[in-house]
């Protein structure tokens, strides 16, 4: 699925991660993603490098993970997201 069919990062809501990962608390997670996008960094590679260091860990839902990986990259020209981002 092309990345422009998911929501950018800043439209993601606490219900949409609600909906991703049943019985997880949706909130505090929202609320973490909101910290790690205050950096105002916009490079989508800076930011889903954050993510992965700051939030993303294996007991999150894969569902989780691609709804916040596409929506990393939601908006750029490709209609696919990289498959990898070098390290800084």
């Amino acid at each position: 699925m092309a990345a422009a069919s998911h929501k950018p990062l800043g439209a993601i809501t606490a219900g949409d991660l609600a909906a991703a990962a049943p019985g997880t608390d949706a909130a505090a997670f929202h609320a973490a993603l909101r910290r790690a996008l205050g950096a105002g960094d916009a490079d989508p590679a800076a930011v889903w490098g954050e993510l992965c260091r700051s939030l993303l860990r294996p007991d999150v839902p894969f569902a989780v993970h691609r709804m916040l990986y596409y929506g990393c990259f939601a908006g750029l020209p490709s209609p696919t997201p990289p498959a990898w981002t070098p390290d800084p």
